[in-house]
């Protein structure tokens, strides 16, 4: 027991994880333990840091965010689960908005390089002062987010896409982030639910793409892949969004094939005859439809066909990562047959294991993204990680 040593303790089922989180922890420096139940109430004791997974058979997460908030214990928090990123960065904002000092999440599974390296930042968060008790639970303002928009501090992260067959990158997604002057980087759970409350996802998703815009402007044209950006179904009932969006490609200098627009299935169509306006003028123009989520809405095989979309994405985060395929195979199958029976390339995200991938290349699925790949980048160093494979 390392007595000088930043306590930490694990709350997680898995024993497996558990171990492997301390003895990463251990090499980092931290004095960890682990448990899968703990009552904060009552647990005695000092402690830096807790590692918390959200989901488990007594108590979760998210209820043991809110009792370690009760607690006021001044515990930092790093998330981990293999639900999904989006439901941990809704955890996220849920930590904050209950006032803890959150740290960062990880995706299960995670390999011991990723998360060393993460609990190594956390350590040094750590050895810093904490923030004040209001800062700490202070809500984001929405006067917050209009000014950082102003300011251009809301900017891409590039995730890459891959060639199934070859491994090549093909494109990236452009995914929203926070250049915060005073919390740091902020991922999307911090400000998205704000944005879409307040109404201004939109101008959100223009500062998004004209991060995407100007990374392309910066770069050599013959070491750029296509790039894809989330709009919003309001988005899509603007019927000078595809002017606008060829004036600023063409400002830029920028192709205009080399923007996607990704739009949620699920969300995707509200006014039918201003949406299909919308995105014919965008095809026209050369811009890429993409339709997100696939396969949670309402999609049939006529809507898909009518529907100027040129390619779909498919999320399998949530399918095994190593065992069941049996179950995993024929629902793909059904959903990667559709695409190819009305012509379109699928983008299976969320592939985190060369297993899921190997599932990929028996469905025939063209394209892959997840952490297997690349974990989103800044602009800067997205443009070196691909100098160095294309």
């Amino acid at each position: 027991m390392n007595h000088g040593a930043p306590c930490l303790l694990v709350v997680d089922d898995d024993p497996a994880v558990a171990e492997l989180i301390c003895m990463t922890a251990a090499d980092v420096g931290f004095s960890s333990s682990a448990t899968d139940s703990v009552d904060f109430t009552t647990l005695g004791g000092h402690l830096d840091l807790i590692v918390l997974d959200l989901h488990m058979p007594g108590k979760d997460g998210v209820e043991l965010i809110r009792d370690l908030a009760l607690s006021r214990r001044g515990t930092a928090v790093f998330l981990v689960s293999g639900l999904g990123q989006r439901m941990l960065d809704t955890a996220a904002e849920l930590a904050v908005a209950h006032g803890l000092r959150y740290m960062g999440a990880m995706r299960k599974p995670f390999a011991y390089e990723d998360l060393f390296e993460s609990l190594l930042t956390v350590k040094g968060e750590l050895s810093r002062p904490p923030p004040s008790p209001s800062s700490a639970s202070d809500y984001i303002d929405v006067s917050e987010l209009e000014s950082a928009i102003e300011r251009l501090e809301i900017e891409a992260a590039f995730q890459p896409i891959v060639s199934v067959a070859t491994g090549q990158v093909v494109a990236a997604e452009c995914l929203a982030r926070w250049r915060h002057p005073k919390r740091g980087l902020l991922v999307p759970g911090r400000f998205i639910p704000l944005a879409e409350r307040y109404g201004l996802i939109s101008e959100v998703n223009w500062a998004v793409l004209s991060s995407a815009v100007g990374y392309l402007q910066a770069s050599d044209p013959k070491r750029v892949v296509p790039l894809s950006v989330n709009f919003s179904a309001h988005d899509f009932t603007e019927l000078e969004l595809p002017d606008r969006l060829a004036g600023m490609l063409d400002s830029a200098g920028v192709q205009n094939e080399l923007i996607n627009i990704e739009l949620t299935e699920s969300s995707m169509i509200h006014d039918m005859p201003r949406t299909l306006d919308t995105m014919i003028r965008l095809r026209i123009k050369g811009v890429g439809l993409w339709l997100d989520d696939f396969g949670t809405g309402y999609s049939s095989m006529e809507q898909l066909r009518r529907l100027p979309i040129s390619a779909m994405k498919l999320d399998i985060s949530f399918m095994p990562k190593d065992s069941n395929w049996a179950a995993s195979l024929a629902l793909f199958q059904g959903l990667v047959d559709m695409a190819r029976n009305v012509n379109l390339p699928m983008i299976a995200e969320g592939v985190e294991t060369p297993r899921q991938l190997e599932m990929l290349r028996e469905l025939g699925c063209e394209r892959a993204q997840g952490y297997l790949f690349g974990r989103p980048m800044p602009p800067d160093v997205f443009r070196q990680w691909l100098d160095s494979r294309l």
